[in-house]
């Protein structure tokens, strides 16, 4: 959160920390349980309000089909069907179902989830409030994919091979603040991905 306000207001990152913490404390304090909960509803609702549209606006450029995002992104791509295998993190099946086991029961187990069921009179309550919670969960995790590989192939398409000193202003912000990274290996002076 602390980096958010910093980039949408232009704060130093350490107050913008600050910020955010005493603003949390102050709604926590004062509007209890009922405060925190709506705050989550929202943030819930802003996230997969976001993910489902880029989901969609993804698919529907590529005629709703993972089928051409990944091929389009293995040809594109240096390193062409290899993309679509798994990297260094999972090398083989056992170790990515174990990966997605504990994704999304880990998820499901978070405090701030599990605190939503003190906020329900009843044990259904808590029954179906835990129901919604995965299934928000399973929404968001179904459509991170999609989202990801098109973040990967407009990335490519946008800067592969483009001059440093010619790239779009928002590279070289998404640079100063350390979401990614270029270093010129070959000294072309080119960004190669």
């Amino acid at each position: 959160a602390g980096g958010l306000i910093q980039t949408l207001f232009g704060l130093p990152y350490d107050f913008a920390v600050w910020i955010v913490g005493i603003l949390m404390i102050l709604y926590v304090s004062f509007g209890g349980m009922i405060a925190t909960t709506w705050v989550q509803i929202i943030k819930a609702i802003l996230l997969l309000l976001g993910a489902s549209i880029l989901a969609f606006l993804v698919l529907k450029n590529y005629e709703f089909s993972l089928h051409n995002i990944f091929s389009t992104a293995s040809e594109i791509h240096s390193s062409g069907n290899n993309i679509l295998f798994p990297g260094q993190l999972i090398s083989d099946p056992v170790s990515a179902i174990s990966l997605g086991i504990a994704l999304i029961f880990g998820t499901a187990g978070l405090p701030h989830i599990l605190m939503r069921f003190f906020t329900v009179p009843s044990v259904a309550d808590a029954r179906k409030s835990a129901g919604y919670a995965l299934l928000f969960i399973a929404i968001l995790y179904t459509t991170a994919p999609a989202v990801g590989a098109f973040a990967r192939l407009n990335f490519v398409e946008t800067v592969h091979n483009t001059q440093y000193s010619e790239v779009d202003d928002w590279f070289k912000s998404w640079e100063d603040i350390g979401l990614i990274g270029w270093a010129d290996k070959n000294k072309d002076g080119k960004i190669q991905y």
